[in-house]
């Protein structure tokens, strides 16, 4: 990891996680956190988990659950829409590569009408069965998926983009999400979640995530 400046100083930045890889897995059941996220300008809180055999081969073709994730900044604006720590999101991530990386269809959202996730304690939930996967946000549903009979390969139209065989045809429709995965938490600062042309405070976004 690299980093370099202009006229700017670049502080030093520190992130850490915890992962139960090594201790605990589930295939299906229920989950609920109780978690306050943090607060302050581009920080990246998330829970998430992720297989724990890459039985499909790498991500994110053995899929990834992000139970929540949220931008941790009080004001930051996307286009008009508040993007900052008053929403969160879960997330399924499925695909053949990282260039065919599906998530849209299997992203949900939650917006504290009053308050943000880094005022008070919050119940993030997920519930893992054989035939769907549902998240929740204080007991309230904010997302399901329950995969036609093709499956997540259906719900992404991997069929048409990239085409091919099926990676998870032997499986079922749940398939890569029918297996153990494990959890992570962690905290990270920075990082392509924080879109380019956005606003924190009336200001920029102060670097760039495009490739020079």
């Amino acid at each position: 990891c690299v980093a370099t400046s202009d006229e700017d100083i670049i502080n030093p930045i520190q992130s850490a996680r915890m992962r139960t890889i090594n201790s605990f897995s589930f295939t299906y059941g229920t989950v609920e956190i109780r978690a306050k996220m943090p607060r302050g300008d581009w920080i990246w809180p998330a829970m998430w988990m992720m297989p724990t055999e890459n039985r499909f081969g790498p991500w994110p073709r053995s899929g990834e659950i992000d139970i929540v994730e949220i931008r941790a900044n009080n004001d930051f604006t996307c286009r008009n829409k508040q993007m900052g720590n008053t929403l969160m999101g879960s997330t399924l991530h499925f695909g053949t590569d990282a260039q065919h990386n599906v998530w849209r269809p299997t992203h949900y959202e939650a917006v504290l009408e009053e308050g943000d996730f880094a005022s008070d304690f919050h119940v993030f939930g997920l519930q893992r069965l054989p035939q769907s996967i549902r998240f929740y946000v204080d007991g309230i549903l904010i997302g399901e998926i329950t995969p036609p009979d093709g499956g997540f390969w259906e719900v992404g139209q991997l069929d048409r983009d990239p085409g091919g065989p099926n990676i998870w045809g032997n499986g079922t429709t749940m398939t890569p999400f029918d297996y153990p995965f494990h959890f992570i938490l962690n905290v990270a600062v920075g990082g392509n979640f924080f879109p380019d042309g956005c606003i924190n405070h009336q200001f920029q976004k102060p670097w760039s995530t495009k490739i020079k």
